[in-house]
């Protein structure tokens, strides 16, 4: 039995022991179906009148009898994660016939009932258009390409989430937030941030393991004053990432900024925090953003990020671009006593500044 195991190569073997040993057919089938990189597959199982045009639409007329082998391998699929995009546009309109179908008949159960984990990484997927008819409680995985241009209405698809990454515009994060405070089960969340009154809802989320924020450096918040929250966020590590907006030029100091406002902002209580930056900033600034972090783990009760009570590890990345050599390690290298600052950090057992040792 040691040829049942999952991987890439052994789907041709797979295949032939599904057809020729029913002894063992229905482990094969299930590991080959489990998980999928498109759901057209699927729609090559419907029965039915279908018309292929010549433009690649196929056209059905289906009932309850023509969805009996669909149902069949539907209920194996427990994961779709697609390599380039899970429903192209060519098969859109088969798909919205699949679903209307199901509806009209009053299935019972959702179109793949046992999916958990659903991923998609092109922008333009049909697949998450059709997001609502796939859903069912046993979704646990939600991953969605970053600033769709259309995103799905997932806020009544979440009861039993753990997993979410939705990077989006202001208005789009905030009605996910306003949505966040009735799912008490999520674990691992990644969202565009907007500014700390919008995030409040997270400290309900008593759960969390990790929390990543997602930043630009125009992001409106790190420009106006705002009033802050009253309760901490709780989560075991805390990521942030700082995003380069598309046009902009690139700045000197702002990623820092807008991470020094983000945490001065919240009270946030974290084992590790975890900071990406997408350029790499001079010695000088470097240092001035460890002096402004190690501030934060004052006894002033102002302060309002907390995070440093059981702060245990610490990374910072800073993207290298060999353009800038033309800084000069004069202004790029960290002094010897560079570091010495985060001797504050009392609990802090791990340092991980990768970039900063390979200058020094």
């Amino acid at each position: 039995m040691s040829v049942i195991q999952e991987g890439p190569g052994r789907l041709g073997t797979f295949a032939a022991l599904a057809r020729i040993s029913p002894t063992i057919s229905e482990i094969v089938l299930q590991l080959l179906w489990k998980q999928m990189h498109s759901v057209e597959p699927l729609l090559r199982l419907v029965g039915g009148k279908r018309k292929e045009k010549s433009d690649g639409l196929w056209l059905w007329s289906l009932d309850s009898s023509h969805l009996g082998r669909f149902a069949i391998y539907a209920r194996r699929v427990r994961a779709i994660c697609a390599d380039g995009k899970a429903l192209k546009s060519q098969h859109k309109r088969a798909f919205t016939i699949l679903l209307q179908s199901c509806v009209r008949i009053k299935s019972p159960v959702p179109l793949l009932p046992l999916l958990n984990h659903v991923e998609l990484h092109n922008q333009n997927d049909c697949l998450a258009q059709f997001l609502g008819g796939l859903f069912c409680p046993a979704l646990q995985t939600l991953i969605l390409p970053p600033h769709m241009s259309k995103f799905p209405q997932i806020q009544n698809m979440m009861s039993h989430l753990q997993t979410l990454v939705f990077i989006a515009c202001p208005t789009q994060t905030r009605s996910i937030l306003n949505s966040l405070s009735d799912h008490k089960s999520m674990r691992h969340l990644t969202l565009s941030y907007i500014n700390p009154t919008a995030m409040a809802p997270l400290a309900s989320l008593h759960k969390l393991v990790s929390l990543t924020f997602v930043i630009t450096t125009q992001s409106s918040f790190i420009k106006e004053a705002t009033s802050f929250p009253k309760n901490s966020i709780h989560t075991n590590i805390l990521h942030i990432q700082v995003e380069l907006d598309d046009n902009s030029p690139m700045p000197t100091t702002t990623g820092f900024s807008a991470v020094m406002l983000l945490l001065s902002s919240h009270s946030i209580r974290s084992q590790g925090l975890s900071i990406k930056i997408p350029w790499y900033h001079p010695a000088k600034d470097t240092m001035h953003f460890f002096n402004c972090l190690a501030s934060l783990a004052s006894d002033n009760p102002n302060h309002r990020f907390l995070a440093w009570e059981n702060l245990e590890c610490f990374r910072l990345q800073m993207e290298w671009n060999e353009d800038q050599m033309n800084m000069g390690y004069d202004v790029l290298q960290m002094p010897c006593d560079g570091l010495s600052v985060l001797y504050q950090l009392f609990f802090l057992t791990t340092l991980e500044l990768e970039d900063l040792v390979r200058l020094g």
